[in-house]
């Protein structure tokens, strides 16, 4: 029978690694800062996992026996859309790491790393649900933040982001670089700015993962509001238009 994850961990992760040694010392490295960490060896046993007890994030290998990485992602999402998913292999090209991306991870981490390095990792994607705020603290409901950019009004809440009252569909990072840009308008954001404020100082992010959640955000705001919204100022980095609404 799975066991209920406590209600008091900070927040819940699955961790699939075929290497026993290797996962259970991540988990060990974990479960000092509050994390609770189940342990999957294999992507079936993942999905198993995964079907019967919710988790705040996965954190994945690609190289597995039997079902591959790449596959446990895709249908981790298909079954959770809301799942975050970070990858951590071995695997270090750019063709990997944007297949990764593809999957839908929402971070790319490659082997060796250090445990300090995960941990802001870690930190940096559940930022965005509220998950890596004190586990004591109270959820107290706040009113939206109203943010006019250009021609658009945006509502930034801890439950996501609207504009003109409709809600965005985004991924966790993608969502997280949104709220980056809302909060700076004409403010050109350089890529290592960028991966200094999504993962703070000790968490690297690679040239493409940025590119790629960047390319992704522009192409869902160019679908769901007609607009890629995020220009891209050559030679230095993005920028959303400077301020030209008035909210009321």
């Amino acid at each position: 029978m799975t066991q209920a994850p406590s209600s008091d961990a900070l927040a819940h992760i699955l961790l699939v690694e075929d290497d026993v040694e290797l996962a259970r010392a991540i988990a060990n490295g974990l479960a000092s800062e509050f994390y609770e960490v189940a342990i999957a060896n294999d992507g079936e046993c993942a999905l198993e996992r995964l079907a019967s007890q919710h988790f705040d994030l996965l954190l994945l290998d690609l190289l597995l026996p039997g079902i591959s990485g790449l596959e446990v992602c895709r249908l981790a999402l298909e079954h959770d859309s809301s799942l975050t998913v970070m990858v951590v292999t071995a695997l270090s090209g750019v063709n990997d790491t944007v297949k990764g991306l593809e999957a839908g991870a929402d971070d790319y981490l490659v082997k060796p790393f250090g445990v300090a390095e995960l941990r802001a990792r870690i930190r940096a994607v559940l930022r965005r649900g509220g998950r890596e705020e004190n586990p004591t603290a109270g959820a107290e409901e706040t009113e939206p933040e109203i943010v006019g950019v250009g021609s658009f009004v945006f509502a930034v809440s801890r439950e996501g982001v609207a504009c003109d009252g409709r809600g965005i569909a985004l991924r966790p990072r993608e969502e997280e670089l949104l709220r980056l840009f809302l909060k700076r308008p004409g403010v050109v954001l350089t890529r290592a700015t960028i991966e200094h404020l999504l993962t703070g100082a000790q968490g690297v992010l690679s040239r493409t993962t940025v590119d790629w959640h960047i390319h992704q955000l522009r192409h869902r705001l160019e679908s769901a509001l007609g607009d890629e919204l995020i220009e891209n100022v050559y030679g230095l980095g993005w920028r959303v238009p400077p301020k030209q609404v008035t909210p009321q």
